[in-house]
């Protein structure tokens, strides 16, 4: 009876492995996809831009604007805790203030890459290249 209860144990392991396997083939073929999918996107983005002086300057105000955004949001929200004198709120006030900044910095920096990109499109173009093809190279056959 051991035998048999270990037969089934690692029968049923086995198709347990063989099933999260094959998860997580589809999980990184669909995450190379759209990572492949993204970079197209901006490559196809790099190229509209550069034959229209108009649409870069309304993606750089764009972002300004968006940067103009989330630095009013992080003057306001410790305000709005203080308003409503929310004393024992003040560690969450506190975080959400940092994660704003953060988020704040972390926008900034790639709006940053982002015009490094628009200023040398020919080269961000072939970067972008090099890094589809390095992408469907790991892109699973199954």
């Amino acid at each position: 009876m051991d035998d048999f209860r270990s037969l089934i144990i690692g029968v049923v392991g086995g198709f347990i492995v063989i099933a999260i396997a094959k998860g997580y083939r589809l999980y990184r073929r669909k995450s190379i996809k759209d990572d492949i999918e993204y970079l197209e996107f901006e490559k196809s983005r790099i190229e509209v831009m550069s034959k229209s002086g108009v649409k870069m300057n309304m993606h750089s105000f764009r972002s300004i604007f968006a940067l103009f955004l989330i630095f009013g949001l992080a003057n306001l929200i410790p305000k709005c805790f203080e308003l409503i004198a929310a004393s024992n709120f003040s560690n969450l006030s506190l975080l959400s203030s940092i994660v704003i900044w953060a988020t704040f910095v972390g926008l900034s920096l790639r709006f940053v890459k982002r015009y490094d990109r628009l200023e040398n499109r020919k080269e961000a173009c072939e970067k972008l290249d090099e890094k589809i093809s390095k992408l469907n190279c790991k892109l699973p056959n199954n």
